[in-house]
């Protein structure tokens, strides 16, 4: 350190005196102002290096869960793209989107924050920036030094989890200390950061440091900043003189202060409102109020705009050093002059509380903008004042003098019971009873809920005092209401606190002494002897008249009693003495009771005598517990005249009718409110259906809470219930042992049922994950050995399921073991049906594992098997990279062959190219590219610029782009236009311009595309063509004519001569592997062959081939033939296809924009889908398109387009959108491909959707839903459901006419199969299939408008096509077909 500041020592010097020579006494001395002028030149600057000034960043923060002001986004910094797939990640794009909107964050999310970094065990440096900002000013509603507690502990937390500390992290701690007001010596940061941290500073940290120095008014200080910044060639900022204003300010030179602002005009910069910010704040510090005014004249004159933020800093700043008798001029100020400034009063409310400032924060709030409240009680700020306060602690009295003065003086009513609930929830009981007494005072009804956090609380730390005190307010503000209080009292008290050992006696000692009358007391002694299990004495008690509360004593008897071993006589003893005082609908507690009791380990004649006792009692049971109490007797072995005997027990249970649609249409919110409503009456199917909802929205603890209950109730579980509760077991819970349980249950209690593939994998996930890797592999195994036909069924061996799940596994695989496990669980999942075995997405992943583990040979030997096996070359160019890295020559030359067979020589040399460029070969890429006979193929380079291109590689793609220049065939606009394509992305127009320049330096003719698109970049930045932008119809006439060897072309052409399609066919096959394509007039040739032949098939499969390899060119010279109207859409349809290979989809929504009544030409539900995998941000324009211009397309279709791209992809609210703004598309769209699909993807939810959406219309558009729907059921083996599915269908209208007689007869061997009886007459089913057998022999011209929905469009047809075959639905019916 000494020798450091030895060093620095003479600099120092230096600097003073220069600092002296520039800034002392500017605008006083004549010599002093030739020289700042001089100064002034020599550190000139350019903008494009300026950084944004610290004081013009507004840090914000979550909003509060009470207010939602609507404020414009101020400017702020944003971190860096994260990684969605971590709760860290996404809580810091949460926060830095609720910086860039309100301004602050709040601790309790930065401590979540901090608590998420430790349990992820690492941090990124752009994360580590956002976690140390969010302990700086945007907690504006602390204290500078509890914000600094909070800074120490997150500086904690990012040291150990090993968090990088680059320069740009060491800035953002100093940001924080500087913000916090901690004392920090910017010699010793300099010091440290040379001699211990080995970083070099850089412009931010020189700023942060100069504005230390000012702080303190250390203006010597500040020029030795300067002089470092000098000698570095760094250029001095708005930042820079800002702080220099504050350094002169602290220091009381005002004139100095001043002289700054002169000598930042001088030096080609404008002082800024930030700057006129700080010299306000520091005259308000001096109580120069004046002074104030005249800075707001000035930049008045100078036209600078202030916004809420600076003068609310201002207010501020007077509050914290006594000068409280201007800030009234000040608001005044602000309600004059600026606009939208809600958020920044809020921001400058809570800095004024944090800081005990009350009643200068209540005349801020008294000077808001309230109009925007008016008549919205619920967006009301004032809740937001009295939260800060109680959160802060202040003395209660002043808290309701502010809710007075505002019901007073701004007419905005703050009810009491609002205060009590915050007070109940952020500070201690007796803070809040002083509120609940100032509540009874004003004759305000009291809440026992406002009770609940303190009851809890005490509770839980075991403090029974503080629980007294905390009844003894609830009584004194319940009274008369004494029956609620037991509940409250019993339920957050007596009973938690007998659970961790208190005493009853103390406990019921304690509530008398709180007042509670002596009735309630008994009650609560009652309810805890039920705790405890003392039966006994409860039944004596409630035989010697003792009062009781029905509600506690039902709740007790359910969940204790069904749980444990306690003596059957004692049991009905309570039972019977309580129900001359009980509610008729205490029969479902004590059926649950028994149920309960029949479920614990029980010997037959434990059993045999619990049930004689229970009939001599003549104790009712509800019907629904009949059939599990009775197959739990015959379990345990009670005789058959015992059960028979229980019969007369059995009563009809009151309860709701629900139907099944009802419950599916019902949110999980609402169907716990009917739950609620049921009041202890068993509704079985809404509790079913709320357990399954429960199950697949993950909601983890709901579910197991609620399956406790229905345990204890003896419910029967049907394969659909213990397929989800597995299944969130396994994804949600992570609990393999809980998971393994529901497969066992599944496999004994319901081996037909074969329907949970997904469950078998989040299994087998999960054993991957524990390194059970054999035990994977065996879970997997035995589900495909039972189940093989019903996952080929699914759909899921043709690759349509569970390709997506199937790749977790290897992922997770790929963690946790080498990659040969990782291949061999690859192959294992094809061989056993699980995925189809072509599956490129995992011969990825596989190769991936062998990549990461490094091994050449391993590497070399899997690529050549996937080559030889899928005749593809999965991560071929990561192979490059990696080989060319190792410089191993060699098996680089082996790979380079090895990829030669599939992609073609030409192809492969021009990967490797961009593998040589990626790893900064360019010697090599060079040699490369000077192989005799190489020409461009666009494909490669094309895909090589996306990948430079989409990983913001600039400085690889300007070497691709220069490399490439002279080669053979290349298409040098393409090239030119990918480099324009990543400066428009960076929004560097100059650049972009530079390249565009080239053009005519290199007398190279720009397509309409490149002008087009030019021209779009340059119109967003604000600046017009310098040319003539061609229409968007012109882009598609002149596509880019493809490149191809002349040795295939030759070839395609000799098989054309000889008139072998299917020799075109194969070689057009061979061309797309190797990225070449036919020529435009070879491709019309070929068209007009088969045309003349009239081999429509052919051609369908031919255009279809050219649209898969995105020739545009080919398919557009097509289009110019002579087509049929089916042709003609065909071949604009894969047009669409082929424009979204090539990536070059922006170009034909263009031309749609332009000419929308071409819509119906080329929109396909294959294409949409398509667009949403591929270009899902262009998908918002394409259904504004469709929507902007709906009355001029063919409404049928795109209405159904629309209607079934939103129902599959579940995108609900766009949907229900859609049909309110057309509400005629219900009428138009088909369902028979939306049904088709949701039954082959088992997605029950979409169809129950559909017949949500069509239940009011003409019944029979509910034909194929419900059909669908029925055989759906009868897959999944769950014939309670699907008989639930017919018997809704008729409550819709359907007939048993409507339903198809495959689906019946499917329904029919579901139910026989499980000896159930047909709800059908016998016969029905046998005359309908022998009759319609008849029929379908004989033409019948009617038979195709028998159904609304029936019949099929062309594109239609064609899409039914492109599902596999294995899941198309065939049906015994014509009409019914799809």
């Amino acid at each position: 350190m000494a020798a450091v500041m030895r060093m620095a020592t003479p600099f120092r010097r230096r600097l003073v005196s220069l600092h002296r020579f520039v800034f002392t006494s500017l605008g006083r001395e004549s010599s002093h102002a030739a020289a700042v002028r001089a100064t002034a030149v020599h550190w000139r600057y350019s903008v494009a290096e300026t950084e944004v000034p610290v004081a013009r960043r507004l840090y914000a923060s979550v909003a509060s869960p009470v207010i939602n002001v609507n404020e414009k986004p101020n400017n702020s910094a944003t971190i860096d793209q994260l990684s969605s797939d971590s709760a860290l990640a996404d809580l810091l794009k949460q926060l830095d989107d609720q910086v860039r909107r309100w301004g602050r964050v709040d601790k309790e999310h930065v401590h979540r924050l901090l608590s998420l970094v430790t349990k992820h065990g690492s941090v990124s440096t752009q994360q580590s920036i956002m976690v140390l900002k969010c302990t700086g000013s945007l907690l504006v509603k602390e204290s500078p030094s509890e914000r600094n507690a909070l800074f120490e502990k997150a500086k904690s937390v990012l040291q150990s989890v090993g968090a990088e500390v680059n320069v740009q992290v060491y800035n953002a701690m100093l940001r924080a200390k500087l913000e916090n007001k901690q004392p920090f010596s910017p010699v010793e940061v300099l010091s440290e950061l040379e001699m211990e941290k080995h970083l070099l500073p850089n412009r931010v940290t020189y700023q942060l440091l100069l504005s230390k120095f000012c702080e303190k008014g250390d203006i010597e200080g500040a020029s030795t900043i300067l002089e470092h910044m000098k000698s570095q060639n760094l250029p001095v900022n708005e930042i820079i003189f800002n702080a220099l204003v504050k350094g002169h300010v602290t220091k009381g030179d005002i004139s100095g202060a001043k002289a700054v602002l002169t000598t930042m005009s001088e030096s080609g910069m404008d002082p800024t409102a930030d700057t006129y910010k700080t010299l306000m704040c520091g005259l308000a510090e001096k109580g120069d109020i004046a002074g104030v005014q005249e800075c707001i004249k000035e930049a008045e004159r100078a036209s600078i705009k202030f916004y809420g933020r600076h003068l609310y800093d201002v207010v501020v700043s007077m509050a914290s050093n006594g000068q409280n008798e201007g800030i009234d001029e000040i608001l005044s100020q602000i309600k004059e002059k600026v606009s939208r400034y809600n958020q920044d009063a809020l921001n400058c409310i809570f800095q004024l509380v944090a800081e005990g400032h009350d009643d200068i924060a209540y005349r801020v709030f008294s000077a808001m903008d309230h109009s925007r409240f008016q008549g919205q009680p619920g967006q009301s700020p004032c809740t937001t004042l009295m939260r800060i306060m109680i959160i802060k602690g202040r003395p209660v009295e002043k808290v309701l003098e502010i809710r007075n003065k505002l019901q007073t003086d701004n007419k905005f009513s703050v009810s009491l019971e609002e205060i009590a609930n915050l007070a109940f929830h952020y500070q201690h009981s007796g803070y809040a009873l002083k509120v609940l007494e100032a509540m009874k005072k004003e004759g305000c009804d009291i809440k026992q809920h406002y009770f609940w956090p303190v009851l809890k609380d005490a509770a839980e730390s075991r403090n029974v005092k503080g629980a007294m005190e905390a009844v003894a307010g609830l009584v004194k503000c319940m009274e008369g209401k004494d029956d609620l209080v037991v509940g409250t009292i019993f339920r957050w008290a007596i009973k938690p606190l007998l659970l961790k050992g208190e005493p009853l006696e103390t406990l019921v000692s304690g509530v008398r002494d709180a007042g509670l009358p002596e009735a309630e007391v008994e009650m609560l002694k009652i309810a805890g002897l039920l705790s405890l299990g003392k039966l006994e004495e409860v039944a004596k008690l409630i035989n010697a008249g003792t009062k009781f509360s029905p509600a506690i004593l039902k709740s007790e008897l359910v969940q204790s009693f069904s749980q444990s071993k306690f003596n059957s006589v004692e049991l009905i003893k309570v039972i019977q003495a309580a129900q001359s005082q009980l509610p008729s609908h205490f029969i479902d507690a004590q059926s649950g009771v028994l149920l309960g009791n029949l479920k614990t380990p029980l010997t037959q004649a434990t059993a045999t005598k619990l049930v004689t006792e229970w009939i001599n009692a003549d104790l009712k049971l509800f019907r629904n517990f009949e059939k599990p109490v009775k197959l739990e007797l015959q379990r345990l072995g009670v005789a058959s005249e015992v059960i028979q005997k229980m019969n007369s027990l059995f009563v009809d249970q009151l309860q709701e009718q629900i139907s099944t649609e009802e419950l599916k249409k019902a949110s999980i919110e609402e169907m716990e409110q009917r739950l609620e409503r049921s009041k202890g009456f068993r509704v079985p199917i809404l509790e079913r259906t709320l357990l399954l909802k429960y199950g697949r929205a993950g909601m983890v603890e709901k579910a197991d809470s609620l399956k406790r209950v229905l345990d204890q109730r003896g419910f029967i579980y049907g394969p659909d219930i213990l397929r989800t509760l597995g299944t969130l077991a396994a994804k949600d819970k992570k609990n393999l042992e809980e998971a393994l349980t529901y497969k066992q249950q599944l496999e004994t209690e319901h081996p037909s049922f074969g329907s949970y593939a997904i469950l078998v994998l989040h299994i087998a996930n999960l054993q991957l994950k524990a390194k059970k890797f054999e035990d994977a592999l065996s879970t997997m195994q035995r589900f495909s050995s039972l189940h093989l036909s019903n996952l080929q069924k699914s759909g899921a061996a043709d690759g349509y399921i569970n390709a997506d799940l199937c790749r977790s596994l290897l992922v997770t695989c790929s963690e946790e073991f080498e990659a040969a496990k990782v291949h061999q669980l690859c192959d294992f999942l094809c061989q056993n049906g699980f995925v189809k075995e072509d599956t490129f997405s995992l011969a990825n992943q596989v190769m991936i594992a062998y990549i990461k583990k490094g091994d050449a040979d391993e590497i070399l030997a899997v690529l050549e098997n996937y080559i030889t096996k899928l005749n593809k070359a999965p991560q071929f160019s990561e192979v490059f990279r990696i080989l060319i890295e190792k410089e191993d020559a060699d098996r680089l030359q082996k790979a380079v062959d090895l990829v030669a067979t599939v992609s073609g020589e030409m192809s492969t040399l021009l990967h490797l190219v961009a593998s040589f460029i990626e790893c900064n070969k360019i010697r090599q890429a060079r040699k490369v590219l000077e192989t005799p006979g190489l020409r461009a193929l666009t494909k490669p380079l094309t895909e090589a610029c996306e990948r430079f291109l989409n990983s913001d590689k600039e400085k690889e793609l300007e070497q691709l782009v220069e490399c490439t220049k002279t080669l053979q065939g290349i298409d040098r606009d393409e090239m030119l236009l990918q480099l324009m394509r990543l400066y428009a992305k960076r929004k560097d127009t100059k650049k972009l311009m530079e390249v565009f320049s080239l053009y005519e330096e290199e007398r190279i003719r720009p397509r309409p595309r490149t002008l087009r698109y030019v021209a779009k970049v340059l119109e967003s930045q604000g600046q017009h063509a310098p040319f003539e932008v061609p229409s968007a119809e012109q882009v598609l006439e002149e596509s880019p004519q493809p490149a191809s060897s002349d040795t295939l072309e030759t070839a395609a052409q000799d098989a054309f001569k000889e008139k072998d399609v299917a020799k075109i066919m194969e070689i057009k096959e061979k061309m797309d592997a190797q990225g070449e394509e036919l020529s435009s007039k070879f491709v019309t040739n070929v068209a007009r062959f088969l045309l003349t032949r009239k081999d429509n098939q052919m051609f369908r499969k031919f255009a279809h081939q050219l649209a898969e390899s995105g020739d545009t060119a080919g398919l557009l010279a097509i289009r110019k033939l002579t087509l049929s109207k089916n042709l003609d859409q065909f071949v604009h349809q894969r047009l669409f296809l082929a424009y979204l290979y090539k990536n070059k989809i922006e170009e034909l929504l263009d031309y749609l924009k332009e000419n929308p009544e071409h819509l119906s030409k080329y929109l396909t539900m294959t294409g949409i889908n398509l667009l949403n995998e591929k270009k899902p941000e262009l998908l918002p324009s394409l259904v504004s398109i469709i929507e902007t211009h709906y009355e001029k397309s063919d409404k049928s279709l795109i209405a159904g387009l629309l209607y079934n791209f939103y129902m599959i992809n579940a995108k609900t609210e766009e949907l229900d959108n859609l049909l309110k703004k057309y509400p005629a598309i219900k009428d138009r769209v088909r369902l028979s491909y939306v049904c088709q699909v949701a039954r082959r993807l088992q997605k029950e939810d979409m169809l129950q959707k559909v017949i949500e959406i069509h239940q009011c219309d003409n019944p029979r558009r509910l034909i194929v839903p419900f059909n669908q729907m029925l055989l759906l059921k009868c897959d999944q083996g769950d014939w309670i459901s699907a008989l639930d599915c017919y018997k809704s269908a008729l409550k819709s209208g359907l007939t048993f006419e409507d339903l198809w007689v495959r689906s019946l007869q499917t329904l029919a061997s579901l139910l026989t199969g499980n000896g159930q009886p047909l709800p059908w007459q016998p016969g029905m089913l046998e005359k309908r299939a022998a009759s319609e057998s008849s029929s379908a022999r004989k033409p019948d011209i009617s038979s195709s408008s028998s159904s609304s929905d029936d019949s099929s469009s062309d594109s239609e047809k064609e899409e039914a096509k492109e599902i596999p075959k294995s899941n198309k639905i065939q049906n015994t019916r014509k009409p019914d077909a799809v």
